[in-house]
């Protein structure tokens, strides 16, 4: 009687697990092991969010869209069973960049959030502003070289400087992350003009293992000599499928080709994320 009860009791649990997961449920994620970085580009459309992890540090850069029943973004930090966030950068204040951030800031405790002195004439913006107020969290204006060091990880703002920029996405956070010997660069929506600045200012230390390719994939990024300077390995464009912007330009997936890079699309691949370890980069699988 007891090993049929025993049996009974396993099918139940096997039923249950295989009904979560018709329903859905999320998966939890394992924490990166000491000695390894995390970069996971989000599938959120004609939008951008990455999550960068260590076995003991988050930092998020740009949060996506806002949607009716929560983000891509809540989903995945679920997953990963987080409670802080190191950094939140909010590259610069569109829509598709901080849509996800208030009920970010509202659902977790965010250490520093990293923003430029842009202002946007939107509710949404308005509501960034207020939840960063109202959870207490400590905003720093980004500039060039401000630096966040986290153990063997750190954060470098590379743009804006001190400079005019005439729109918004120029004047938008350029950031050089760097865990180890790895280094990675997000474009956020930089145009060519900040390439051709960041040639100048820092020509020598652009060379990147990934680049979070500039504007989605729009031809007016991702110059010739700037690629030719930077010279990743892997290049993540974050994009929709069939967007009406028609990006990723053909123009710029031949520029990435032609110095070498190994191309992902959110819009072809969905989420990708990268393992960095002991000098080699891998994509790995979460799910």
């Amino acid at each position: 009687m007891k090993l049929k009860s025993a049996i009974a009791l396993l099918l139940v649990s096997a039923f249950l697990f295989l009904l979560s997961s018709c329903l859905g449920a999320e998966v939890p994620i394992a924490a990166p092991e000491e000695g390894e970085v995390r970069v996971s580009f989000l599938d959120v459309g004609q939008a951008d969010c990455a999550v960068i992890r260590t076995a003991d540090r988050v930092i998020v850069v740009d949060t996506g869209h806002a949607t009716s029943d929560g983000t891509e973004l809540l989903t995945y930090l679920g997953r990963l069973g987080i409670k802080r966030i190191d950094l939140l950068v909010l590259t610069h204040p569109h829509e598709d960049h901080i849509g996800g951030a208030p009920s970010v800031l509202r659902e977790y405790d965010v250490v520093e959030c990293l923003m430029t002195d842009l202002l946007a004439d939107s509710a949404l913006f308005r509501e960034t502003v207020a939840a960063l107020k109202n959870e207490g969290c400590t905003v720093t204006r980004a500039h060039s070289d401000v630096v966040r060091e986290y153990g063997d990880l750190s954060v470098e703002v590379l743009s804006p400087t001190n400079q005019f920029s005439s729109t918004v996405n120029d004047a938008c956070i350029v950031l050089r992350v760097r865990y180890k010997e790895h280094t990675f660069l997000f474009m956020g929506d930089a145009s060519e003009t900040v390439e051709n600045e960041l040639l100048y200012t820092h020509r020598e230390g652009l060379k990147a293992d990934i680049l979070k390719v500039g504007h989605h994939g729009a031809d007016s990024s991702s110059g010739e000599v700037f690629l030719s300077a930077v010279m990743p390995q892997y290049a993540l464009i974050s994009c929709a499928a069939n967007n009406e912007y028609g990006f990723p330009h053909m123009g710029v997936l031949a520029r990435l080709t032609s110095v070498g890079a190994k191309v992902y699309r959110t819009d072809v691949d969905g989420t990708v994320v990268f393992r960095a370890r002991d000098g080699e980069i891998s994509l790995i699988k979460e799910d």
